[in-house]
C-alpha cells in the first residue's frame, strides 16, 4: 500500500525522528482560496529570546476548554483573537485570559428556536374559532414586524452580538458594533424605520392596577398578585394573542406559558386603539442583553432587517442562521385547556373586530355575539394598516346592524333605536375603543352601556391615572 502521507485530511510526515503529523496543506489551501498567499508577512510579536516561564501563582485552567477553541471556524477565531489583542488582554496567565476572554463574549454562540419566530396568520377552515384575532393582527400596525423574513446569516448574526457595545450619540442612546468591518449603529427611530413602526410618543408602561383591571377584561382567571401572567388562563383567541407577541416580538428565551407587564402593556394598547412604542420594547430589551450573564442570539430575525438597511453592498455568506415560525399546529395547542382554566370564551372587543372585504354589507356570522360592532372612529384617523376601501357613513341612519346576545329567556331583542346616549372618551380626546353614539346597548332599556363601553370607561380612568402618577412624579422629581 505504500508509506502512508495523509490521514483523515491530515498529512503525515515519517522520518528517522519520528512520525510528525501536520495541516501544512490544508493552510496553503485556505490562504489561496482566500488570496492570501501572496501577502506580506509579519514576524510574530514576541520576543524570540525571552524564555518562557511558568505562573506557579496563577490558577491552572480547563486545557479541555482552552484547546476547543480550535473546533471553531477559522473566521470566528480570527474575530475573536483580535478583539481579545485589541483588549490587551495578553497579559499575565495568557491561556487563563484567553478563557475568561471567550467565555464572556462567546456566550451569544447559542441560540433560542422558540425566540423572534415568524407569526402564522393564515386562515383555514381548520381554524375558524380564531378568524377574528387573524384578522386584526393581520390589519393591525405590527403585522409587519410580525411576518418579515429575510436571509440570516449566521456569520453576521454572530459577530453583532459579540462586539455590541452601548454608546450615546448625540445624546441618543445607540447599540453599536461591527459586522463585516463595517460599523453599525441601531436606536430606537431606526428600528421604528427598519420595522415600520408608527410608534413615537407612544405609550411605554402602565400602572399595575390599569394592567390588572384591563387583563380582567380579557378574561384573565389568575391571581393578580404577581407581575407575571399565564396565557393558559385566557380562551383560545386571546391566548393565541399573547402567544403571538410572546414569541415573535418579545426578549424572552424561557418559561414561554409566561408573559411580562410589558407585553401585558402592549396587548392592552394595541386592543383599545392606543398608541405603543413598540419600538422602545424591542430597543430596551437589546440594551439589557448586553449586560446579560447568560446570553443568546437575540431578535436574529429583526438584527438581518437592520444589517440589511446598513450594509447594502456587502454580500451574505451563506451559512444560514435558523430562524423559525409559528405553524398551523399552534391553532391546536390554543384550544387545549388550561389546568386551573374554567373554559369560559371572552370574545374580542368590538374595536378589534374587522370586517373583512368579501363579508362587507352583510352581517359575519362569526363575529362575537357578545359584542356590538364599532362604528369608525369620526375624531380621529384609523392608524393600524388596513386597506383602502370606503368608509360607511358614520350617521345613525347609514349604521350597519349590530349582531346582538342570543336571549336564552326568550326575551325580545332590543330595538335598533336604541342607543348609548354618550360616547366615552379616552385621554386623547377621542372615543376610545372606537365607539359612537351609533353604539347599540345590550338591554332593551335605554341609556344602559354596552360591555365594551364598560370596559372602555374603565381603561380610559386607568390611563388617566397612570398619566397623572406620573406627572405627580414628575413635580416631585
Amino acid at each position: 500500500m505504500g508509506e502512508l502521507t495523509f490521514f483523515l485530511g491530515l498529512q503525515v510526515k515519517q522520518t528517522e525522528d519520528g512520525i510528525f503529523i501536520s495541516q501544512d496543506k490544508y493552510v496553503v489551501e485556505i490562504l489561496k482560496k482566500f488570496d492570501f498567499a501572496n501577502v506580506k508577512t509579519a514576524s510574530t510579536p514576541i520576543e524570540t529570546q525571552k524564555p518562557l516561564v511558568k505562573d506557579k501563582e496563577a490558577s491552572d485552567v480547563d486545557v479541555h476548554l482552552y484547546r476547543s477553541l480550535q473546533s471553531l471556524p477559522l473566521s470566528a477565531v480570527r474575530e475573536f483573537l483580535v478583539d481579545m489583542l485589541r483588549a490587551n488582554l495578553m497579559t499575565g496567565n495568557p491561556q487563563q485570559e484567553v478563557v475568561n476572554f471567550w467565555q464572556s463574549t462567546m456566550a451569544v454562540l447559542d441560540s433560542c428556536p422558540k425566540h423572534n419566530m415568524v407569526a402564522y396568520l393564515e386562515k383555514t377552515e381548520g381554524n375558524a374559532e380564531f378568524h377574528e384575532i387573524i384578522d386584526f393582527i393581520s390589519h393591525s400596525s405590527i403585522h409587519h414586524a410580525l411576518t418579515v423574513s429575510l436571509v440570516v446569516s449566521t456569520t453576521f448574526v454572530e459577530q453583532f452580538w459579540t462586539s455590541a457595545k452601548s454608546k450615546i450619540i448625540n445624546n441618543v442612546r445607540h447599540i453599536t458594533t461591527k459586522v463585516a468591518g463595517k460599523p453599525v449603529s441601531i436606536s430606537e427611530a431606526s428600528i421604528r424605520s427598519d420595522l415600520l413602526f408608527d410608534d413615537a410618543n407612544g405609550i411605554d408602561s402602565l400602572t399595575n392596577q390599569a394592567i390588572f383591571d384591563a387583563i380582567q377584561l380579557m378574561g384573565y382567571e389568575g391571581d393578580l398578585i404577581v407581575l407575571t401572567f399565564n396565557k393558559a388562563l385566557f380562551s383560545p383567541q386571546w391566548r393565541f394573542l399573547f402567544h403571538t407577541m410572546n414569541h415573535c416580538l418579545s426578549s424572552k428565551s424561557t418559561s414561554w406559558d409566561q408573559f411580562p407587564t410589558n407585553i401585558a402593556t402592549a396587548v392592552i394598547c394595541l386592543t383599545s386603539s392606543q398608541k405603543y412604542n413598540f419600538s422602545k420594547l424591542i430597543f430596551d430589551g437589546m440594551l439589557r442583553h448586553l449586560d446579560a450573564k447568560k446570553k443568546f442570539v437575540m431578535y436574529p430575525r429583526f438584527i438581518s432587517i437592520f444589517l440589511d438597511n446598513q450594509l447594502a453592498n456587502v454580500p451574505v455568506p451563506l451559512d444560514h442562521f435558523p430562524v423559525n415560525a409559528l405553524t398551523s399546529k399552534v391553532f391546536s395547542f390554543m384550544v387545549k385547556k388550561g389546568k386551573h382554566f374554567s373554559g369560559k370564551v371572552t370574545p374580542l372587543f368590538a374595536c378589534m373586530l374587522v370586517q373583512s372585504t368579501e363579508d362587507e354589507g352583510a352581517p359575519s356570522e362569526r363575529q362575537s355575539e357578545a359584542q356590538p360592532t364599532p362604528s369608525p372612529r369620526p375624531s380621529e384617523p384609523h392608524t393600524s394598516e388596513l386597506p383602502a376601501e370606503p368608509q360607511p357613513d358614520p350617521s345613525p341612519a347609514h349604521t350597519s346592524e349590530v349582531h346582538m346576545e342570543q336571549q336564552t329567556d326568550q326575551s325580545p331583542r332590543p330595538s335598533p333605536s336604541t342607543i348609548i346616549p354618550d360616547s366615552i372618551p379616552d385621554s386623547s380626546g377621542g372615543n376610545l375603543g372606537g365607539h359612537s353614539s351609533s353604539d347599540k346597548s345590550l338591554s332593551g332599556n335605554e341609556g344602559e352601556m354596552t360591555l365594551q363601553s364598560v370596559y372602555d370607561l374603565c381603561l380610559s380612568l386607568c390611563v388617566q391615572v397612570s398619566d397623572q402618577a406620573k406627572e405627580i412624579q414628575y413635580l416631585k422629581a
